[in-house]
């Protein structure tokens, strides 16, 4: 995690397992960091648009997401 790059995190949430969740509203995209170090990407593909209804989440595109919830 020491070097991976956050643009602008501006919520967040914590999984039961203790792996944290968080919008990158400039980087427009919902990441993910494991307890192990990893972060992985769950919604977009780092380009700021509307695309990609219907298709893979990594393969869309977001504007600027807002937040993030954990039920």
């Amino acid at each position: 995690v020491a070097d991976a790059q956050v643009r602008e995190a501006i919520s967040l949430a914590v999984l039961p397992d203790g792996s944290v969740v968080w919008v990158e509203y400039g980087g427009c995209a919902i990441r993910r960091a494991t307890t192990a170090g990893v972060v992985q990407a769950l919604l977009g593909n780092g380009t700021c648009a509307n695309a990609g209804d219907g298709g893979p989440a990594l393969g869309a595109t977001t504007m600027n997401p807002h937040g993030v919830a954990v039920a």
